[in-house]
């Protein structure tokens, strides 16, 4: 341990001691080269032509003189600075809180990094981080990588100075990433310790299956969950929703509202996630896409829950994924944290919080998958009941598998689920040839989740069944010109798309999706699902009330979908 008298004597004159011995430390000198790029506390003060200070060993003279050319700063001389008598560590806490603020200063993510510049914050700070990945280059050079560039950049660039505010400004700790190898032939994950595929048991390490692309990533949840559960507008949201868990109000606001997740019973800490994942397509010209795999907290407040979002894994290639495999690291997590949980601080309190994904989200295609059901376009497809269906023939080349609404279906649940799977396994142990049993494939490995129900834990396909299926179709019907001489057509009637009054009908409605958007004019806007999908496509029964005779009104909401249509109130939807 140096004494006071020693400390910070790269200040003091040289006939206070040897200047030759004199070093200054290295968090010093990268403090003093921060202050020189980011010029924020003195950008009027030039020192270009000025001496080093006279306080300063002559040693040190040219550092101080280069510093000084780079950027103007400012060094104060200790010896009438009280602040000169605190230790090591008091003067690193004030590092990295000076770190912090100037973060939070700059995290503000729409704006250019400079004026003029094509791109933001955020997508400097990828970029920079998919070079360092990309030519695997170490924390050392990649602090050297961001101070060249700072250099590079005029005064009050939003880019992050040092390693530390990189990957602050990303975000969670996404460094825990691991690829997980496995065998293409057999679609298992390779033993580490075997190497070779305990299936076929063809020999192949980890590393070969890596290099062929075999590979996926998967993410650290309990310590990305750790990471989120520190920054003070979270617990925020986390404590309201802890206060108002035991509250027996009707009303339906969002997802922590409804009986299903009342029947979780949760503890006071404990958190659950909506688990969601779909493709996406990277180039037009290739099949090649990746496939994220989502997770977002239910007891989030809705805009913190989408600006937060979770990335637990990662599938990319031109195959879509075995989701067997894919969802595999998941679910050895999330057993993990059901059973055990995450340990963090909640106003200098130490807490648990267990973890469940009682919730999936995914589109129709991916979901049967998922669940190891059949296909949309199979017998006893229907996710929800066991009705059989049939094929309706709509021409000579073209056919849809249909459900009669007016047949009725035992619905399926979680118990009878697993008795039609153990049937399965029955019958194909006895050497049948079947494919299925009342729809049923295979067993999904998302029945190793704890609390998560197989029947009732997949969310509806909204979008496209209701706002891009049925809603899309008997718009289109009644719109499309090519049905012109057809008795249905509306557009010899009356012009309802573009009359003034239905304008002022579909901005004055509300839904509970997103209440603070404004549904704006239709007919600009629907060949995608953007404005559907905001719910613009519901006010057809209140416009043709007021707008057409009944026929329409009748036919639009006797459709059994349309009832999906919610009322709301400006606070909330009631259950009444």
């Amino acid at each position: 341990m140096s004494s006071k008298k020693s400390y910070k004597n790269y200040f003091r004159s040289p006939t206070e001691g040897n200047s030759q011995d004199i070093i200054i430390p290295q968090r010093t000198t990268h403090r003093l080269q921060q202050i020189s790029v980011r010029n924020v506390n003195h950008p009027d003060i030039n020192l270009d032509n000025a001496d080093p200070p006279s306080a300063c060993p002559k040693n040190l003279s040219h550092s101080f003189t280069e510093l000084s050319q780079l950027q103007n700063f400012e060094v104060n001389d200790g010896s009438n600075d009280g602040s000169m008598d605190r230790d090591d560590q008091s003067d690193l806490s004030s590092d990295i809180s000076s770190d912090e603020s100037d973060a939070e200063g700059n995290n503000d993510t729409e704006q250019p990094i400079y004026q003029g510049a094509r791109i933001t914050p955020m997508e400097s700070c990828l970029l920079i981080y998919s070079f360092a990945i990309r030519h695997k280059i170490d924390k050392s050079t990649m602090s050297d990588l961001l101070t060249l560039i700072n250099f590079h950049l005029p005064n009050g660039a939003l880019i992050p100075s040092s390693v530390f505010l990189l990957n602050k400004s990303l975000g969670p700790d996404y460094n825990s990433a691991k690829k997980i190898p496995y065998c293409s032939q057999c679609q298992l994950i390779i033993d580490e310790v075997e190497g070779k595929c305990l299936k076929c048991e063809e020999k192949v390490s980890s590393s070969g299956a890596i290099k062929c692309g075999s590979y996926f990533i998967s993410f650290d949840i309990g310590s990305i969950m750790k990471s989120l559960l520190q920054q003070q507008l979270i617990l925020d949201s986390l404590d309201k929703t802890f206060k108002s868990r035991d509250s027996a109000a009707d009303t339906l606001r969002d997802i922590k509202d409804g009986l299903a997740y009342k029947n979780l019973r949760l503890q006071k800490y404990d958190l659950s996630c909506c688990v969601n994942t779909d493709g996406v397509a990277i180039f037009n010209s290739s099949r090649f896409s990746i496939w994220p795999l989502l997770l977002s907290i239910n007891e989030l407040d809705y805009r913190l829950r989408r600006k937060h979002t979770i990335l637990a894994g990662l599938w990319f290639g031109v195959e879509k994924p075995n989701f067997n495999l894919f969802l595999q690291p998941l679910t050895e997590q999330a057993n993990i944290l059901g059973r055990e949980g995450i340990k963090w601080t909640r106003n200098g309190i130490n807490v648990t919080s267990r973890i469940l994904f009682p919730m999936f989200a995914a589109d129709s295609v991916a979901r049967c998958q998922i669940q190891g059901i059949t296909q949309f376009n199979g017998e006893f497809s229907c996710p929800w009941c066991l009705m059989k269906g049939e094929n309706y023939k709509i021409s000579e080349r073209s056919h849809k598998w249909i459900f009669d609404p007016k047949e009725s279906a035992p619905l399926r649940n979680h118990e009878s689920f697993l008795e039609h799977l153990k049937q399965l396994r029955d019958i194909l142990f006895h050497g049948s040839s079947a494919t299925n049993n009342f729809g049923i494939k295979t067993a999904s490995c998302l029945l190793k989740l704890p609390s998560f129900n197989i029947i009732d834990g997949f969310v509806f396909d909204y979008m496209h069944t209701v706002l891009l299926g049925v809603v899309r179709m008997l718009t289109f019907a009644w719109t499309d010109s090519k049905n012109h001489n057809k008795p249905f057509y509306i557009g010899s009637k009356a012009d309802i798309w573009s009359c003034a009054q239905s304008d002022k009908i579909l901005c004055q409605m509300l839904y509970a999706t997103l209440l603070w958007n404004i549904i704006h004019n239709l007919p600009d806007h629907f060949h995608t699902g953007h404005l559907p999908n905001q719910g613009a496509v519901y006010p057809q029964a209140d416009i043709f009330s007021s707008t057409l005779i009944g026929d329409y009104t009748k036919n639009s909401s006797l459709h059994p979908l349309s009832n999906w249509t919610p009322i709301v109130e400006r606070d909330g939807c009631s259950n009444h």
